[in-house]
């Protein structure tokens, strides 16, 4: 059974875990970095393919592997839409476009019409990034962005943006118990409102 920690560093609680693969590990040739503009302009570019007759009210970018894996290659791009007749679906649409399913967290009370477009650029994308890299407590550094994840809040009647980053303490990378080594890392979370203002959440 896994054994995790927690670690109370001013406005933030970390997640102390072992870390499969370190981000510094080289990706696979042609794989595209999270934290990238490219991955921004492919989830822009497949959001703007996406029928007119729905709109998306959810758009998702997420790391490769499993959470553990610490990777900061581009996984899955994820869209959740709705169309006039109120039938919400989810659909990947990176690295190879799924069937649509039945979207079961479809926002409650919300309608076709009252719904609007949704607003996603990569430039905007990547400001947001860049952003909350900034806001990496002093003595930490980026080892990989875990998600990035826009979707429209009814409460705030507009799309609100959550990203999650993953750091490691300078200098304390790893640790070694009982002749065996596991690499650390903690876990911040920003959420960012539809008026642009970024707060730093527990990981």
């Amino acid at each position: 059974m896994k054994k995790y920690f927690f670690l109370s560093i001013t406005f933030l609680l970390g997640m102390l875990t072992s870390c499969k693969y370190a981000s510094q590990i080289a990706d696979a040739v042609g794989s595209i970095d999270m934290d990238g503009e490219s991955a921004y302009k492919k989830a822009a570019e497949l959001a703007a393919e996406v029928d007119p007759a729905w709109k998306v009210y959810y758009l998702s970018l997420d790391a490769e592997g499993m959470a553990d894996q610490c990777r900061n290659t581009l996984g899955v791009i994820q869209v959740r839409m709705m169309n006039a007749d109120g039938d919400a679906y989810v659909q990947n649409l990176y690295p190879v476009k799924t069937t649509p399913d039945i979207d079961k967290f479809a926002p409650k009370g919300v309608t076709f019409d009252e719904l609007p477009a949704i607003d996603f650029t990569a430039e905007k994308a990547l400001k947001n990034v860049n952003d909350c890299k900034a806001m990496i407590p002093e003595g930490y550094k980026f080892l990989n962005l875990y998600s990035y994840i826009k979707e429209y809040d009814a409460n705030l009647k507009g799309y609100a943006t959550r990203i999650v980053i993953n750091i490691q303490e300078e200098g304390k990378e790893s640790v070694e118990v009982n002749g065996a080594k596991s690499d650390v890392y903690y876990q911040l979370e920003f959420m960012i409102s539809p008026d642009g203002n970024i707060e730093m959440k527990e990981g």
